[in-house]
């Protein structure tokens, strides 16, 4: 029994805006479930794994974008269309869905994992032979370990995956009380972080970086859109000092940084404090980035 699928998604229907706001979710961890059409599904149908095949007819980099896994079983509920005639009144059809499990996104919308070409390299044949993308939810016919293959690797490569940040940055925990301090090894050795706490400062003091005013939308667009780091205005390992018990305060212990002041405020040990840094800035480039 197949039980790999290929999910469609085409920015023209379902908007980037939306997706990047998927992304957003995925990566703070507050993202669990995303429903998904299946053109074909068999109630009793369980289980499985999914690629997300990024495409359209104005799509400049299709391929595959992300993958996870299925977490129920076919389902049927409403879809809102809009009819093709003049009036465009909406109807609403009943279309199968499945739950979805995501556990790879690139960071940006815009991005691709796995481009076609890629696989049309790997598989020695076009893409249109080796899926059947009239439709999302289908089964893929072919070789699923050969896929699995490229497709990690490609991910991998990426470094796409939601623990992947610097050093001092925040990453992926489950804790709703923020709790720090527990030394692992992933890529470097680093303290875990939770990123619930890092999306809870971005809600309270925004994407513009506190020291030097950058804001990545304001330069690069729709591809920066949603994107800062965060920093940690205490020293990890003073917090691991502190013992397990100790909580980070979203609001007063963290701030959204630029990644260029990010990696200059920990050039010193200790770190700069965030005055120490801006005293260092030029005057002109501070008055740019603030007033722009």
């Amino acid at each position: 029994m197949n039980n790999t699928y290929i999910l469609t998604w085409n920015p023209e229907v379902w908007s980037y805006e939306k997706m990047q706001a998927l992304i957003d979710e995925f990566l703070s961890g507050y993202h669990r479930y995303q429903r998904w059409k299946f053109a074909t599904c068999k109630p009793e149908a369980d289980g499985g794994y999914v690629y997300l095949w990024k495409g359209g007819r104005k799509t400049k980099n299709p391929g595959i974008f992300a993958s996870g896994k299925v977490v129920s079983k076919c389902y049927q509920d409403k879809d809102i269309s809009e009819k093709e005639d003049s009036d465009s009144e909406k109807k609403e059809n009943l279309v199968n869905f499945r739950d979805i499990e995501f556990d790879h996104f690139p960071r940006n919308a815009y991005d691709i994992v796995l481009p076609a070409e890629l696989i049309e390299e790997e598989f020695g044949k076009r893409r249109n032979k080796i899926f059947n993308l009239q439709g999302s939810g289908k089964p893929f016919q072919g070789d699923a370990a050969k896929l699995e293959r490229i497709w990690q690797e490609a991910a991998n490569k990426f470094r796409y995956r939601p623990d992947y940040y610097l050093p001092q940055e925040i990453t992926e925990d489950d804790e709703e009380s923020f709790p720090e301090g527990t030394l692992e090894r992933i890529l470097v050795n680093r303290y875990e972080r939770n990123a619930k706490a890092r999306a809870k400062c971005i809600q309270i003091h925004g994407t513009q970086c506190k020291v030097c005013g950058f804001d990545f939308a304001k330069i690069y667009g729709e591809l920066g859109l949603n994107y800062i780091q965060v920093h940690h205005l205490v020293e990890v390992s003073k917090m691991a000092k502190m013992g397990a018990e100790y909580k980070v305060n979203p609001e007063a212990d963290l701030i959204p940084l630029c990644a260029n002041c990010h990696q200059m405020i920990h050039r010193r040990t200790p770190m700069l404090t965030t005055q120490e840094l801006e005293g260092l800035i030029k005057p002109d480039y501070m008055r740019f980035h603030r007033n722009n």
